[in-house]
């Protein structure tokens, strides 16, 4: 932090010469942020995960000349991770789940061994103090704010402040009204601070390089993700993991993903209906859908394969994701392509419809399902066919429209249309069936009128 950083060669070493990147402070007022970084990358500059510390020129002694401190450190191909975050999704693709845990478990690995063999507390753990190699491999740097505390270390009140507050957590706040330059310390804090400020990190990697604040999580890599960061972003700190503790966490999510992502998924439609704010309409289409069974087949078939590859993907499985695009508002949960548009197995609950079923590249495609409130009718519609490219009907399509009283005289009407490229070639005969248990086949007349 407030300092500057470019590259160098060694002088005559040629076009072809080992870069380097040179760090330098020589602003008075955070000269101290060096003396932090000497110490933090004396003792872990040779550490895996951690830049490498070839060199450091002290001239802050040398009298009448400028007063600065350099680092030469080893040079990374990759850039900063913020910058690999926005690149990629650049197009509009997102980071894959295997590169988020892949990113997740280097940095908790090098934080947690930062904390357990070298008791260093970083304080500025944010994804423009990762870079990363050719390779891909993340490094963290910018030591400015860094402590050693020593084992079992912590931070004491009244401590003058050497970091930024407003990606860390709430124990680790200024004084009111005082700024970085002046202000101290009001509580006490310790390691478990890097861990807040880790969670708020990978919640950028998952925002594809935005920096969200206070904002939520996305929901679109899983709620197994949102809880696992929700917990290392806790506001108490003592219920907050330790970087250990949550690593091993992260372990077990990695290989919980690993064992299902190639199995059947099937997305529960109740986890749109959940909470007490729920509309009248919603109230209605929750209820109705409870006599229906599940929508997916245990089974993956081959032409679902050819659309969407479940070995890459996003889920949304227990959360859902506000959407508005592709035509399309209301909340999901089902499979994303790596575009971010729905792709595979989903449920989508817009304002007054539900509808179970596959899509591709953000439309509905294959065999759906679709429950739907109409304005002004006593029934409920429940529409069954196959979408063609585009989300174009196409084909047989069945709408059942059942009585949503349980004393009215007619109790389903069902209603059979063939398709072609979206637009109804042929309406087959309807076939109502009545409280009284009678029924009736022929052409439609109105809702509650069949002639046979």
């Amino acid at each position: 932090m407030c300092s500057t950083t470019t590259k160098a060669k060694l002088k005559g070493s040629g076009p072809d010469g080992e870069e380097f990147f040179i760090k330098t402070i020589s602003n008075e007022e955070i000269m101290w942020t060096a003396d932090n970084e000497a110490k933090a990358l004396e003792l872990a500059g040779n550490m895996p995960g951690i830049v490498k510390c070839y060199k450091i020129f002290d001239r802050r002694h040398l009298e009448g000349k400028e007063k600065y401190v350099a680092f030469v450190l080893k040079f990374a191909e990759g850039g900063y991770l913020e910058g690999w975050c926005t690149n990629t999704h650049k197009d509009g693709t997102y980071s894959s789940h295997a590169q988020f845990f892949k990113f997740a478990e280097q940095m908790l690995t090098t934080v947690s061994r930062l904390h357990t063999e070298l008791f260093v507390l970083h304080t500025d753990l944010h994804f423009k103090n990762w870079i990363l190699d050719k390779e891909e491999n993340l490094i963290l740097c910018d030591f400015g704010c860094a402590q050693v505390l020593g084992e079992g270390g912590s931070v004491p009140p009244g401590t003058k402040v050497f970091y930024a507050d407003m990606h860390s957590g709430p124990e680790m706040r200024y004084e009111d009204g005082k700024s970085f330059l002046d202000a101290k310390t009001v509580e006490e804090f310790d390691f478990k601070g890097d861990v807040f400020q880790l969670g708020f990190t990978l919640q950028c990697v998952l925002a594809q390089g935005k920096w969200i604040m206070k904002n939520p999580t996305p929901t679109n890599y899983g709620k197994a993700l949102v809880d696992f960061l929700a917990w290392m972003k806790h506001e108490d700190k003592h219920a907050r993991p330790t970087s250990t503790q949550a690593l091993a966490r992260l372990i077990e999510l990695k290989g919980e993903w690993e064992a299902t992502r190639g199995l059947p998924f099937l997305p529960d439609p109740t986890v749109l209906f959940a909470g007490e704010n729920l509309t009248p309409q919603h109230s209605k289409l929750r209820e109705f859908r409870q006599a229906y069974d599940q929508f997916f087949s245990n089974e993956i078939t081959a032409e679902e394969k050819e659309f969407h590859n479940q070995m890459d993907e996003l889920r949304a499985d227990g959360l859902p994701v506000e959407v508005d695009k592709d035509g399309f508002q209301g909340t999901y949960v089902g499979q994303f392509n790596r575009k971010g548009q729905f792709n595979g197995r989903g449920v989508l609950l817009q304002k007054r419809s539900l509808f179970e079923g596959f899509f591709k590249n953000g439309q509905k495609f294959g065999a759906g399902r679709e429950i739907k409130l109409s304005f002004g009718s006593p029934y409920i519609k429940v529409i069954q066919g196959t979408y063609a490219d585009g989300g174009i009907a196409q084909g047989r399509f069945t709408e059942t429209n059942c009585a949503m009283r349980k004393e009215q005289a007619t109790q389903t009407i069902v209603r059979t249309y063939i398709y072609d490229n979206g637009v109804i070639v042929e309406e087959q005969n309807a076939e109502a069936k009545f409280l009284d248990g009678s029924s009736k086949t022929g052409k439609l007349e109105s809702m509650v009128t069949i002639k046979a």
